[in-house]
């Protein structure tokens, strides 16, 4: 038995705030999957195995 699931964390780069670096982190990683060697699931924050506008909107809507 297996089970996966995504704690979302919009302070990527663990500052202590949600601002710029974490929205430029997430968007270095832009349009990636698992099957990318840039894919990390640090940045899926919507957890849907990709990297796209979903995971900005969650980190813009958390920015300080």
């Amino acid at each position: 038995l297996s089970t996966t699931f995504n704690v979302t964390v919009p302070d990527v780069n663990c500052s202590g705030s949600v601002d710029v670096v974490d929205i430029q982190q997430i968007a270095a990683h832009w349009n990636t999957t698992p099957a990318d060697p840039s894919y990390h699931a640090r940045y899926d924050l919507d957890g849907d195995n990709a990297i796209t506008i979903g995971d900005l909107v969650i980190v813009a809507e958390k920015w300080n």
